[in-house]
Protein backbone atom coordinates (compact mmCIF):
# COMPACT_ATOMS: atom_id res chain seq x y z
CA UNK A 1 0.00 0.00 0.00
CA UNK A 2 1.28 3.45 -0.89
CA UNK A 3 1.22 6.54 1.32
CA UNK A 4 2.74 9.06 -1.08
CA UNK A 5 1.53 12.15 0.78
CA UNK A 6 2.77 10.90 4.15
CA UNK A 7 6.05 9.85 2.54
CA UNK A 8 6.49 13.33 1.08
CA UNK A 9 5.68 15.01 4.41
CA UNK A 10 8.21 12.94 6.35
CA UNK A 11 10.81 12.97 3.59
CA UNK A 12 10.81 16.75 3.25
CA UNK A 13 10.06 18.05 6.74
CA UNK A 14 11.00 15.27 9.20
CA UNK A 15 14.45 14.35 7.92
CA UNK A 16 18.00 14.98 9.10
CA UNK A 17 17.63 18.67 8.17
CA UNK A 18 14.33 19.16 9.99
CA UNK A 19 15.81 21.88 12.21
CA UNK A 20 15.76 24.11 9.12
CA UNK A 21 11.94 24.09 9.35
CA UNK A 22 11.51 24.13 13.14
CA UNK A 23 12.13 22.26 16.35
CA UNK A 24 8.67 20.92 17.20
CA UNK A 25 6.10 18.81 15.37
CA UNK A 26 3.81 21.84 15.27
CA UNK A 27 6.51 24.06 13.72
CA UNK A 28 7.30 21.45 11.08
CA UNK A 29 3.63 21.05 10.24
CA UNK A 30 3.23 24.85 10.00
CA UNK A 31 6.14 24.93 7.54
CA UNK A 32 4.47 22.22 5.48
CA UNK A 33 1.05 23.89 5.61
CA UNK A 34 2.49 27.19 4.45
CA UNK A 35 3.65 25.47 1.26
CA UNK A 36 0.55 23.37 0.56
CA UNK A 37 -2.88 23.89 -0.93
CA UNK A 38 -5.91 22.84 1.13
CA UNK A 39 -6.23 19.77 -1.11
CA UNK A 40 -2.62 18.77 -0.41
CA UNK A 41 -3.17 19.17 3.34
CA UNK A 42 -6.31 17.04 3.21
CA UNK A 43 -4.43 14.36 1.27
CA UNK A 44 -1.65 14.27 3.89
CA UNK A 45 -4.13 13.98 6.76
CA UNK A 46 -6.00 11.25 4.86
CA UNK A 47 -2.72 9.33 4.39
CA UNK A 48 -1.90 9.66 8.11
CA UNK A 49 -5.35 8.39 9.09
CA UNK A 50 -5.20 5.53 6.57
CA UNK A 51 -1.70 4.53 7.72
CA UNK A 52 -2.84 4.51 11.36
CA UNK A 53 -5.88 2.42 10.45
CA UNK A 54 -3.94 -0.01 8.24
CA UNK A 55 -1.21 -0.56 10.83
CA UNK A 56 -3.09 -0.11 14.10
CA UNK A 57 -1.78 -3.36 15.56
CA UNK A 58 1.90 -2.45 15.26
CA UNK A 59 1.97 1.27 16.05
CA UNK A 60 2.44 1.07 19.80
CA UNK A 61 5.72 0.38 21.54
CA UNK A 62 5.63 -2.18 24.30
CA UNK A 63 5.97 -0.46 27.65
CA UNK A 64 8.50 -1.57 30.17
CA UNK A 65 7.39 -2.40 33.69
CA UNK A 66 9.21 -1.35 36.80
CA UNK A 67 9.67 -3.62 39.78
CA UNK A 68 6.28 -2.57 41.18
CA UNK A 69 4.58 -3.60 37.95
CA UNK A 70 3.80 -0.05 36.85
CA UNK A 71 4.30 0.91 33.24
CA UNK A 72 7.18 3.28 32.57
CA UNK A 73 7.67 5.31 29.41
CA UNK A 74 10.87 4.84 27.47
CA UNK A 75 12.96 7.97 27.73
CA UNK A 76 13.20 9.95 24.53
CA UNK A 77 11.01 7.63 22.47
CA UNK A 78 7.70 8.79 21.04
CA UNK A 79 5.43 5.88 20.13
CA UNK A 80 4.57 5.92 16.42
CA UNK A 81 0.83 6.22 17.07
CA UNK A 82 1.39 9.29 19.27
CA UNK A 83 3.66 10.85 16.63
CA UNK A 84 1.13 10.28 13.86
CA UNK A 85 -1.72 11.60 16.01
CA UNK A 86 0.35 14.69 16.82
CA UNK A 87 0.92 15.18 13.10
CA UNK A 88 -2.71 14.92 12.10
CA UNK A 89 -4.04 17.18 14.89
CA UNK A 90 -1.39 19.80 14.10
CA UNK A 91 -2.86 20.29 10.63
Amino acid sequence: MSYDNLDQLIGVFFNEDSDYWGDTIEALVRACVSRCTPEMINAKVADIDRFKRDHAGILTLPSKRNSAGSSIRRCGVTPPNLFLTSLSVSF
